[in-house]
């Protein structure tokens, strides 16, 4: 039961410790500055995962490994976005 409690309760930990943020960027958005930025605004960032490309942003839900969504965040750079991102995309954020 203590097992349980401490499991919900550090879930909502989680989710409490959700980060928000733009950065501006000065060259193309890629993947690679998306895992970069992810585990620079959240250190139990997992994974990314694309919510939404727009021109010269894109919009990022950062998880935990417990697939919880613990921040966002939003990516802006002049020099637009690299082709090969898309919607719904998972970035792998490697230590």
């Amino acid at each position: 039961m203590w097992g349980t409690i401490f499991k919900v309760i550090l879930g909502a930990a989680a989710v409490g410790l959700v980060a928000y943020g733009t950065v501006k960027i000065y060259k193309k958005i890629t993947a690679n500055q998306i895992a970069e930025e992810a585990r620079r605004k959240c250190k139990e960032a997992f994974k990314a995962k694309i919510k939404a490309k727009k021109q010269n942003s894109v919009d990022v839900g950062i998880f935990d490994r417990n697939n919880n969504e613990i921040g966002e965040m939003t990516l802006q750079s002049q020099e637009g976005v690299d082709s090969s991102l898309r919607k719904g995309q998972v970035i792998p954020i490697n230590y």
